[in-house]
């Protein structure tokens, strides 16, 4: 288990008050065992469907954790194509997250959503899937925990040279998104995902940046993010 940021104090976001959350970056089988295991329970009560997905594409994919206190209170998994391997070079500038090394494993370098959506054209340059990002019942809701994933896996992007996220939305989430500043664009028509119907949506994530630079001119909160995201 590797530290990306400990400090996120919440200021209340969280509805506790336990020291403040840490965002990890899961490495250790067993660490990830039990996160998809969580996963799979909070998906299960949110009537989602993924079947064996979240486990079978575990070995294309790294594990963002959010733990609050002793907690883990949820977290994301983030499936990478081949590019991002071969990109990885990357992870020796300034604003690298450590020496992450993702494991490609025997199975498939296509992203999952092309199972749904093959005609959908993902580039050739590095590009990440986000597959699922969940957290636990008494902590949805809260900024303070959401934004502090989305700051961590920003930077995890940036390290990697990935500038293009992929992730299934329904109608309404998606409008839930793009309130929050995520420029989602759709990229596949509404289909069946996981027992509900979903676009496939696209961001960049300069244009996120850029988004979140300008709520950052008005709101405290998006300009403590915008320093976290940006921190040496």
């Amino acid at each position: 288990m590797q530290v990306l940021y400990s400090g996120y104090k919440g200021n209340g976001d969280t509805g506790k008050d336990q020291g403040g959350t840490r965002i990890m970056l899961l490495t250790a089988p067993a660490e990830i065992a039990c996160l998809l295991e969580q996963l799979e329970r909070i998906a299960g009560e949110l009537s989602w469907q993924p079947g064996n997905q979240i486990r079978t594409s575990a070995d294309q994919a790294i594990h963002i954790a959010a733990v609050v206190g002793d907690q883990v209170a949820g977290g994301l998994q983030v499936v990478v194509n081949k590019q991002v391997i071969a990109n990885k070079q990357a992870v020796g500038n300034e604003h690298a997250l450590g020496h992450v090394e993702v494991t490609m494993g025997n199975g498939s370098s296509c992203l999952p959503c092309l199972s749904v959506w093959p005609e959908v054209d993902v580039g050739e340059r590095p590009a990440a899937h986000i597959t699922i990002l969940a957290l636990e019942r008494e902590y949805r809701g809260h900024p303070g925990l959401f934004w502090p994933l989305c700051v961590e896996l920003w930077r995890w992007c940036h390290a990697y040279g990935i500038r293009t996220l992929f992730l299934e939305a329904t109608p309404a989430t998606m409008r839930v998104y793009q309130r929050m500043g995520w420029p989602l664009e759709i990229v596949g028509e509404l289909r069946p995902h996981w027992g509900e119907d979903c676009y496939l949506c696209r961001t960049d994530i300069r244009q996120m940046e850029k988004e979140i630079s300008c709520r950052a001119s008005r709101s405290v909160r998006y300009r403590a993010f915008l320093e976290q995201a940006h921190r040496k």
